[in-house]
């Protein structure tokens, strides 16, 4: 029942290889760019 979260995901090789071994969440430079601090955004992913 444990839900694991991958953080750091640069690569499309290292989201599969990750997705391969039943990681469910990731985060990244993969996904998201850095974002200057303070500045207010919602981000809606579907």
């Amino acid at each position: 029942g444990i839900r694991l979260l991958a953080e750091g995901v640069e690569s499309e090789a290292e989201f599969a290889h990750l997705r391969a071994a039943g990681i469910e969440l990731f985060q990244g430079y993969l996904f998201a760019k850095p974002r200057v601090a303070g500045l207010p955004e919602v981000q809606y992913r579907a």
